[in-house]
């Protein structure tokens, strides 16, 4: 016994250290001496666990087993092999039968709590960890889980808690200064976050993922060198294919404010990278299904581009992921006009608010046309506007959120967003359901091959838009959205302390300002000497800084305002003598606002749906004079109406004559319900 003793500890220490290969020599050669024992499997196993080779794990376990078939502690290291090779069942049958032979093994409780939390049965894993800490309070792996609990609860003060006593009784463990530092960049609290990685590091012993997170948070703050240089570490110690993929793909925010050239220099090199990594295709389900921590790059910030169709990467990346070898079967349905169908819509967190605004009345008024809606998101947001609505709290990990979707029977699956997270990324490469559509909340196209439709409008699309997009297009007439009408802000009480002049306004993501939208503002500012621009600051001080380079010459009329309560916005927002909407991108829940206080923008539309957001609009409500044919007439129109008396302003009447057309449109909901059952009809799958 002393002597397994003294071999386990050398295993773990060089395991911490990242000796893989040493650790595995030592086994293999005590195993040429004692081929049937158990022990040294277990051993060989757990250093193939710490490898992340679930299926050379699993072996190792169920040969140990062949010597040793009663040993409870084997069988639930089974169970974790098993599950994180996505095999939920076989999981929970080992972690059964570890219980059945020590129903007092913390162990075996902390993982079937992980098996449960990653299913999204969440009162059954609050109970699986009570257990198991009642057994020993001060588990750590239980507490971290916990921890994770309280955070898929809605609880985030309690996650961080936990994690924080997690980080003072365990320094030397990475998870809990991962996981805290996580929760503080999702909260956008990136100095604490970089405090809390710097002060983890000297402690643990497994630093790769600290740094790697290091290395994100480097590039999110606009440093590229930093975060190269972090990678660079991190892949010194693990040489992770994925590691490597998202070192290699960088951060492409950086580039929204340069050069069409410079841009186009970036995206050569990333046609480079996904060339070579889509030969030996990544596995993302293996990777990302333990809270997602690396939060890996998808492309979304490539709608920030000038360039207009960007099928070609987005396709390229998917390709760099492997599908799932064994799709899920859908039986097909006899087609019964008397069923219901069952709309299931995808929100994953942080995401919620915008899709109040712009979709959930749409999408919630199906119930009146036979079609049922479940959404799977956050409840709180959805049950405050629509108490009735049937909301589910989605499950922990991609392949317990598929399960789930597919169990509630779900025909057709509205992904929100694709790419804004990780999460919502590669949900629909597992097929969780018959058809899959997304719609205006993604930008642009997903690239997906098991993304079915791409919903849109005629008011929204060029006239070759199908060539922008990889799933098949579906034009709606109205826009495919319900529209909410903004109330017109209280009076302020004290003084916005705005400067005095003609303002042009444009309080939009600084991500949106182009090289060329800073050229039209330029030559309004030369062109009109009462001109004063407002745009609003980033969360982000590095883009902030990145921004106001494009206006060096100009500086002194162009005021960038502090981020503000919505109360203020509005308020700053109803001064504007016109607004300005960006190249590129345009403006969605912005332009609602700006055309609900009566106000004019002024747009020029592109040769891609996000960049005609602001003219669908218009075009709804039969409007066209202020579309511009292109940046000069762009900044012709702008001095035009600013220059106007806003009392008489006829752009501001027929706004105002119009705003019915644009707002909560029943003809939508119309249209949009015969649009999804043509779908159904088409797959049979009611």
């Amino acid at each position: 016994m002393q002597e397994q003793m003294r071999w386990s500890q050398q295993i773990q220490r060089l395991v911490s250290q990242g000796e893989f290969q040493q650790a595995l020599n030592l086994v293999r050669a005590r195993l040429q001496q004692e081929p049937e024992s158990a022990f040294y499997w277990l051993m060989l196993g757990n250093i193939w666990l710490a490898c992340e080779q679930w299926p050379a794990a699993q072996q190792a376990f169920e040969q140990a087993l062949q010597y040793a078939p009663d040993e409870a502690g084997l069988w639930s290291n089974l169970g974790w092999a098993r599950a994180r090779q996505l095999d939920a069942e076989a999981a929970a049958a080992a972690y059964a039968r570890a219980l059945q032979l020590e129903a007092n093994l913390p162990e075996a409780w902390s993982n079937l709590a992980s098996l449960q939390l990653s299913q999204g049965q969440y009162p059954a894993a609050r109970i699986s960890l009570a257990r198991c800490l009642a057994l020993v309070p001060q588990y750590y792996p239980a507490l971290l889980l916990q921890s994770r609990l309280a955070l898929l609860q809605g609880d985030a003060p309690a996650a961080i808690q936990v994690l924080q006593r997690l980080c003072a009784a365990w320094p030397q463990q990475h998870e809990a200064w991962r996981d805290l530092s996580c929760l503080q960049l999702e909260a956008g609290q990136l100095d604490l976050a970089e405090q809390t990685l710097r002060q983890g590091l000297p402690q643990v012993a497994f630093k790769a993922e600290l740094q790697m997170l290091l290395g994100r948070l480097a590039g999110w703050q606009g440093n590229l060198e930093a975060a190269n240089a972090c990678y660079a570490q991190a892949l010194q110690t693990r040489s992770d294919p994925l590691w490597q993929f998202v070192a290699a793909i960088g951060h492409p925010e950086i580039w929204f404010a340069e050069a069409p050239e410079a841009q186009q220099k970036y995206l050569d090199h990333l046609a480079q990278i996904l060339a070579l990594q889509r030969q030996q295709p990544l596995a993302p389900f293996r990777y990302l299904q333990d809270g997602f921590w690396l939060n890996i790059d998808t492309l979304w910030h490539l709608a920030y581009f000038t360039r207009g169709n960007l099928l070609q990467y987005k396709q390229a990346y998917a390709a760099c992921f492997a599908r799932p070898e064994t799709p899920p079967h859908f039986p097909v349905k006899p087609w019964n006009p008397q069923n219901l169908l069952h709309l299931g819509v995808v929100v994953t967190a942080r995401h919620e608010g915008i899709f109040c605004q712009l979709a959930l009345g749409l999408l919630q008024a199906l119930t009146a046309h036979q079609i049922q809606v479940t959404f799977f998101c956050k409840p709180d947001p959805i049950l405050s506007r629509y108490p009735a609505a049937s909301v589910q709290l989605p499950a922990a990990t991609l392949t317990g959120l598929a399960a789930q979707i597919q169990q509630a029977g779900v025909d057709i699956l509205y992904h929100w967003e694709v790419g804004s997270d990780s999460r919502n990324a590669f949900l629909p490469l597992l097929n969780p359901a018959p058809v899959q559509l997304t719609s205006w909340g993604t930008p642009v196209s997903t690239g997906l091959p098991t993304l079915d439709y791409y919903l849109s409008s005629t008011l929204l699309e060029p006239p070759d838009a199908q060539n922008h997009y990889s799933e098949q297009l579906i034009c709606l007439e109205t826009l495919p959205g319900w529209l909410v009408k903004t109330a017109p802000p209280p009076a302020a009480d004290e003084d916005l302390h705005l400067p005095v002049g003609r303002l042009y306004v444009c309080l939009q993501n600084p991500l949106k300002l182009s090289p060329g939208f800073a050229e039209a503002l330029q030559a309004i500012v030369r062109q009109d000497p009462e001109a004063q621009i407002l745009l609003l600051q980033s969360r982000s001080p590095w883009v902030t800084q990145r921004a106001q380079r494009l206006f060096a010459t100009v500086s002194e009329r162009i005021h960038w305002l502090p981020l503000m309560s919505r109360e203020r916005y509005l308020q700053v927002l109803q001064q504007a003598q016109v607004v300005l909407d960006p190249f590129f991108y345009s403006g969605g829940q912005t332009t609602d606002d700006a055309l609900s206080l009566g106000l004019p923008i002024v747009t020029l539309p592109g040769d891609s749906a996000r960049s005609r957001l602001c003219a669908g609009r218009y075009l709804q409500m039969q409007l066209h004079d202020a579309l511009a044919r292109d940046p000069a007439h762009y900044v012709q129109l702008a001095l035009a109406i600013a220059r106007r008396d806003p009392a008489v302003c006829p752009l501001r009447q027929a706004i105002a004559a119009k705003q019915d057309q644009l707002f909560a449109q029943e003809r939508t909901v119309a249209e949009l319900a015969e649009v999804l059952c043509q779908l159904a009809r088409e797959k049979q799958v009611r």
